[in-house]
C-alpha cells in the first residue's frame, strides 16, 4: 500500500492564520509564557533564477533580516544595532556590482550560485535552540524558493507569518505590495527590489503592524519598537535619480503610449455598429448616474 499523497503546495501550509498574535506574544503586547523569540525575514530577488537552479542565468539574492526579541527586557541599546541585515549575491560581476550599491545596510556577500550555499546561509539565520518566527511579505513565495532549493523547514519551534496576511487582519481584507504597506504604516524605507532592504523593511512592517493591531498595548515597548523601526534609515542614494535629460525621454515615451491606446480606442469604435455604440453610450450614462447618487448618499 504506498503512503498518502501529500497535498499540493504542501510547503505552504505552516502559515499562521493569526499572525498578528503571534507577533504581539514575541514583543511583549499580549501575554505569553513563551520563550522569548528571533523574528527573521527572508525576501529573493531574481526568484525565476533560483526556481529554476540557475540553469539560464546565476544572478541572484538572498536577504536576511534579525531581530532577538530578547533586547526588550533588557536595557536601551543603540537603536540602529537591533536590527542586522545581510545581503547574499550570486552572478555576473555587472549584476553583483549593481546589486551591492543598491544595499543600504552594510556591505553584501558575494557567494557561490549553489543550492548548497544558499541553504547554508538561510539555516544559520534559524537557529535550533531558539524560537523563531519567519516573516515575509507574501511569505508563500520565499517558501516556494525554499522548496525549490530542496530546503524543508524542519525547526522544532517555529512560526511562518505573512505580512500580507498580518496587514488584512489589522486594516481589513487588502492585497498589499510592501512598498503600499511601508506607505499605509509611515515607515520610512528606500531602495526596494534589494532583498536585504526589502528583508528589513518587512520586518519593520512587522513590527508596526504588531503596535497598530494592538488593543490593550504597552506604550513603553511600542514606543520602543518605533524608535527601532525610524533607525538606520537609508538616505536617498543620488545614483538612482533619473537625470533630466532622461526624464524628458521617458516623458515623451508616456506621452506616445497614450496617444497609440487613444488612437486604438478610436480605430475600435469605428468598428461598432450604431446600435453596439449607443448601447455603449447608455451604460457609460447609467454608470455616470449610478457614481453621482452614491457621491450623494
Amino acid at each position: 500500500m504506498s503512503p498518502p499523497s501529500r497535498p499540493r503546495n504542501w510547503w505552504r501550509l505552516g502559515i499562521s492564520n493569526n499572525g498578528l498574535g503571534v507577533l504581539q506574544r514575541a514583543l511583549g503586547l499580549s501575554e505569553s509564557d513563551q520563550p522569548s523569540p528571533i523574528i527573521v525575514a527572508v525576501d529573493f530577488e531574481m526568484t525565476n533564477n533560483l526556481k529554476r537552479g540557475f540553469l539560464e542565468s546565476q544572478d541572484s539574492q538572498l536577504g536576511i533580516a534579525t531581530f532577538d526579541t530578547n533586547v526588550l527586557s533588557q536595557p536601551d541599546e543603540d537603536e540602529e544595532d537591533l536590527i542586522t541585515t545581510e545581503n547574499y549575491i550570486t552572478g555576473s560581476e555587472s549584476y553583483i556590482k549593481k546589486a551591492s550599491d543598491r544595499f543600504a545596510f552594510g556591505e553584501s556577500t558575494t557567494i557561490q550560485p549553489l543550492k548548497a550555499e544558499l541553504v547554508h546561509r538561510i539555516d544559520t539565520a534559524l537557529p535550533k535552540d531558539r524560537s523563531i518566527i519567519l516573516v515575509g511579505h507574501a511569505v508563500e513565495n520565499e517558501l516556494d524558493i525554499f522548496h525549490a532549493l530542496g530546503y524543508t523547514l524542519t525547526h522544532p519551534n517555529m512560526e511562518v507569518v505573512n505580512t500580507v496576511q498580518v496587514s488584512n487582519e489589522v486594516y481589513g481584507p487588502w492585497q498589499c505590495k510592501l512598498r503600499s504597506l511601508l506607505q499605509w504604516l509611515g515607515c520610512p524605507f528606500n531602495r526596494l527590489h534589494s532583498a536585504g532592504n526589502d528583508a528589513n523593511f518587512t520586518l519593520k512592517a512587522a513590527l508596526l503592524l504588531a503596535t497598530y493591531g494592538c488593543v490593550d498595548r504597552n506604550e513603553a515597548v511600542v514606543a520602543r519598537l518605533r524608535q527601532i523601526v525610524s533607525s538606520s534609515v537609508p538616505e536617498p542614494d543620488p545614483c538612482y535619480r533619473v537625470p533630466d535629460q532622461y526624464c524628458d525621454i521617458i516623458n515623451g515615451r508616456k506621452r506616445e503610449r497614450r496617444k497609440k491606446k487613444k488612437n486604438s480606442k478610436k480605430q475600435k469604435s469605428k468598428s461598432l455598429s450604431l446600435e453596439q455604440r449607443d448601447e455603449i453610450r447608455a451604460q457609460r450614462a447609467a454608470w455616470r448616474i449610478e457614481a453621482e447618487r452614491l457621491r450623494l448618499y
